[in-house]
């Protein structure tokens, strides 16, 4: 992580600039950081914690080598940065996004070109985060006010980690498998994604819902979902849970949630089109795509024209909304448990990562963590691992989606493999009963 954030700070000074994208985004760096990627990645995999107190240790001496960094594979910090200036001078950052803010502000100008018009895709929680650090007109003290909450937020979530894993005879190693884990510690301490908040929201959840305390984990998801509404799908597992034993509890549960959604949203809200910049991240836009199948498919069609892409990107889009609608209502069926809970909403957000999706991004796998740490089988929390590990090292290859696709296809093998498995398993402990039913 040392040599990593040595990196950042080496196409700073040969660029003279801290917008990583553009005419700076050079790939020596790129190439640099996925072989320490490489390198980190068996390290981390094939490390043998003695003690989870040694793990915790460890881990925070990585999180904080990884905050050293300057934005490099990611220029999204400026984007949170610009939305809370904007509401800082007075304006709505749901509306109009960074290009609100006035022509010769140094922050507006780092943001990426493609996101400078588009409305803030985040929800108010970590609206109040941006609008803390956007409160500096200099963009260095700026980036280190910013970096320095999703500093302690990536923190918080190992230390969420060992309270999710405490008990198990496998803690350690559990808790090694999320805590040093090289992509979320590029990726939320490094690169400074907002994700350390839903993250660190997701494992408050899954520690409360483990625990049978059902208002502490509404209150985990409330949050989460006012950070990221990504997070909605885990709400809607959770509420048909514990609806199947207490449905008034459970409307009540969903009417409390809606309320306070709706009341975080308040201060923002300007009509429908405040909900404009989430529904880049939420819903397919035709030419929205990265390191995914869909991508692939799109780039495929370039010699047939934009017609053809359009075809194709729809016909892509309907099937992966067809795929993951599946498996929510497979998971709406079976959740009977909170295991299950976990366990459909894993599914969910790897098909959506793996099969689904026209955009995606490193950064979402740190989602997977906290679902998969929870789970009876150490095996899929493996997996989730190894596929971070994967999607990491793809920086080296600039051959985006084509490195991702590789690692997607190998892993959907993997998943696909690993769901059989679990379903003959499940068949072979049912009860055999005669055709009368004795």
């Amino acid at each position: 992580m040392l040599a990593a954030a040595a990196v950042s700070w080496a196409r700073y000074a040969s660029a003279g600039t801290l917008d990583a994208t553009g005419a700076s985004a050079m790939i020596w760096p790129y190439a640099i950081v996925g072989a320490l990627a490489a390198i980190a990645g068996w390290m981390h995999l094939t490390a043998r914690p003695s003690s989870a107190r040694s793990v915790v240790a460890i881990a925070i001496a990585i999180q904080v080598c990884a905050a050293l960094a300057l934005p490099l594979t990611s220029n999204d910090l400026w984007s949170n940065v610009a939305y809370g200036r904007v509401a800082h001078l007075g304006g709505n950052p749901f509306e109009g996004g960074p290009a609100l803010l006035p022509a010769g502000d140094a922050i507006r100008a780092l943001v990426d070109a493609r996101w400078a018009a588009l409305p803030s895709p985040y929800g108010p929680v970590v609206m109040a985060i941006s609008i803390a650090s956007g409160t500096a007109s200099d963009p260095w003290i700026a980036m280190i006010v910013w970096k320095l909450a999703m500093l302690v937020a990536s923190i918080a979530c190992v230390f969420a980690a060992r309270v999710a894993v405490a008990g198990r005879d496998d803690a350690e190693a559990r808790l090694a498998l999320f805590a040093w884990c090289p992509l979320v510690a590029w990726e939320l301490a490094g690169q400074a994604h907002n994700d350390a908040v839903l993250v660190l929201a997701l494992f408050g959840f899954v520690i409360a819902a483990t625990r049978n305390r059902e208002v502490p984990a509404m209150i985990a998801l409330a949050l989460g979902i006012a950070a990221k509404f990504i997070a909605a799908p885990i709400a809607g597992l959770y509420l048909v849970m514990i609806a199947r034993r207490a449905p008034v509890r459970a409307a009540a549960y969903a009417a409390a949630l809606a309320a306070v959604t709706v009341a975080m949203m308040l201060p923002w809200w300007h009509g429908p089109s405040t909900l404009t910049g989430l529904w880049t991240n939420v819903g397919p836009q035709i030419g929205h795509t990265a390191r995914s199948i869909g991508d692939l498919i799109y780039w495929a069609c370039d010699p047939l024209g934009p017609d053809a892409q359009r075809i194709a990107f729809r016909a892509f889009s309907l099937v992966g909304l067809a795929v993951s609608g599946a498996i929510g209502l497979l998971g709406i069926v079976r959740s009977k448990k909170i295991e299950d809970v976990l366990h459909y909403a894993l599914l969910f957000f790897l098909a959506s990562d793996l099969f689904a999706q026209t955009w995606f991004q490193p950064w979402y796998l740190t989602w997977l963590f906290p679902l998969a740490i929870a789970l009876p089988d150490r095996k899929w929390l493996e997996l989730v691992a190894l596929y971070a590990a994967l999607t990491l090292v793809t920086y080296a290859a600039p051959i985006d989606p084509i490195s991702n696709v590789a690692v997607d296809l190998y892993i959907g093998w993997r998943v696909i493999a690993g769901q059989r498995e679990l379903e003959s398993r499940s068949k072979m402990r049912m009860p055999i009963t005669s055709a009368t039913g004795r």
